[in-house]
């Protein structure tokens, strides 16, 4: 390849790989709408029901097994739940992957990933998409313009660095909430407890049992985020130690292009969902500092 700016500015615009992008956002969508309904069953539900016991009388057997089978059954049901998040998650991760591939000129890991995603399930979530979106001008020009000058693959290596900042950035923001519905949630928890009376029994079965789901999601969510930002720090440290010997002619090995991508699709796999409205909220702001650090680094390669 003679100029690998240039190929993945006039490449990434291709209405295949625009289908691509829009299947893929759609898929993130899906898996969020069941990520939302595992929120209602372990979230609000548990609350009324730890609020409802302020009301009841204590010793009503029947309610209060009632509210412990709720809070096995709601474990159970995450459980479900999770697992169609988790094929939804890797079958959007893939058709990114299809993308990558294609527009950065990285080979394809058959070990990694055996199977593409077929085209009619991308031409199914494509037009989903449309049929449901108006924000899809977002999606092109996905990689920054400003990465033209660069006619080696060190091109591809600083569209991997933006994505590994794009979300790093995002899941930042995103852990502070969390934090913050974790102390709100143990707050509640306490005032609760000590409405009803700090009887183990009682919190057990009247506290501790409903609020089983969100406590495990928020636990989960918090500890999966924080691994993910670890991945995308150690990703960007190896990806900024190669660029740091290279020049805007300079080729890298493609190996380490390769095992970058691995890492980049694991984390995807494997990290937690952002809710859309953060991406959205961010969206300008984040976009304005791709294109000024692409812009930067492209300066340092030609210096």
């Amino acid at each position: 390849m003679d100029n690998f700016g240039q190929h993945i500015i006039d490449t990434q615009n291709e209405p295949l790989h625009f289908q691509e992008l829009c299947a893929q956002k759609q898929i993130y969508t899906d898996a969020k709408s069941y990520f939302y309904l595992q929120l209602i069953v372990a979230v609000p539900i548990p609350i009324l029901i730890a609020v409802l016991q302020l009301f009841i009388d204590k010793d009503n057997q029947t309610f209060n097994w009632i509210f412990a089978l709720y809070g096995v059954t709601g474990s159970i049901g995450e459980v479900f739940i999770e697992s169609a998040i988790t094929k939804l998650k890797k079958t959007a991760a893939t058709i990114q992957e299809q993308f990558d591939t294609a527009v950065l000129l990285i080979s394809w890991n058959n070990i990694l990933i055996q199977e593409k995603v077929m085209p009619e399930t991308i031409h199914k979530y494509y037009t989903k998409h449309l049929r449901t979106h108006d924000d899809y001008d977002r999606l092109y020009n996905w990689y920054s313009l400003k990465i033209q000058p660069v006619r080696s693959n060190a091109a591809t290596l600083i569209c991997q660095r933006t994505n590994c900042t794009y979300d790093f950035s995002i899941r930042k923001k995103f852990i502070f909430i969390i934090g913050g519905i974790a102390i709100i949630t143990l707050g509640f928890i306490l005032i609760a407890a000590n409405a009803i009376g700090i009887n183990l029994p009682v919190f057990f079965t009247n506290i501790a049992l409903p609020v089983l789901p969100v406590t495990l999601i928020i636990i989960k969510q918090y500890k999966l985020n924080n691994e993910s930002i670890q991945n995308l720090i150690d990703l960007k440290e190896l990806i900024e130690h190669e660029l740091f010997v290279l020049n805007i002619d300079t080729n890298v090995s493609p190996t380490i292009i390769r095992q970058i991508q691995d890492k980049i699709f694991s984390n995807r796999t494997n990290s937690p969902l952002m809710p859309n409205r953060l991406y959205n909220k961010l969206w300008s702001k984040l976009e304005t500092e791709m294109n000024f650090a692409v812009e930067i680094k492209v300066a340092e390669l030609e210096d």
